[in-house]
């Protein structure tokens, strides 16, 4: 399915509690990808999976990125960044008995 990046951000960006946040989202969804594969169990009709992949470049200066200083001379100020990153969620044992221990709340120095 694919989706309406204007509109996209429209949505989203009404649900960000952080208006300053804005710009961010915009960059990321005009500048990437992003997939989600949802696997629904044939018989119970429960979730087993949920996959995400998104992928985007960026172009960003590199000068005082990290040292604070500037580029030798001759060399680009700036760089492609290529980010990328995949999260899967398997869902399992649907109404199992689940023995939750409370955390040993003991003060360390």
């Amino acid at each position: 399915m694919e989706m309406d990046p204007v509109k996209l951000i429209a949505e989203e960006a009404m649900a960000l509690a952080d208006p300053s946040l804005r710009p961010a989202l915009q960059d990321a969804i005009l500048k990437g990808t992003f997939n989600v594969e949802v696997w629904i169990g044939v018989d119970d009709h429960l979730i087993r999976r949920i996959s995400t992949v998104e992928a985007r470049r960026d172009t960003i200066a590199l000068h005082n990125a990290e040292t604070n200083s500037a580029a030798p001379p001759g060399a680009s100020d700036q760089g492609i960044v290529a980010i990328s990153d995949r999260i899967v969620l398997n869902f399992h044992d649907f109404n199992s008995l689940v023995t939750i221990k409370p955390p040993n709340l003991r003060q360390t120095p």
